[in-house]
């Protein structure tokens, strides 16, 4: 409760924790990535790319 606000909404857990999972991985796989030379702009087009094989996820 914020007596200022009224009452607050949790985020939801779940998704909190995929998210901080998930943000562990890519930096497993930045890091990996870096070594290999692989520029920013190239994993952001791998990323759109992957996001279009799924129609374009939000």
């Amino acid at each position: 409760m914020d007596r200022r606000k009224g009452a607050v909404i949790a985020i939801d857990i779940d998704r909190m924790h995929a998210l901080e999972e998930l943000k562990k991985q890519l930096q497993v796989i930045l890091a990996r990535s870096s070594c290999k030379n692989i520029t920013r702009e190239e994993v952001h087009e791998l990323i759109d790319e992957i996001y279009e094989d799924y129609g374009g996820l939000r």
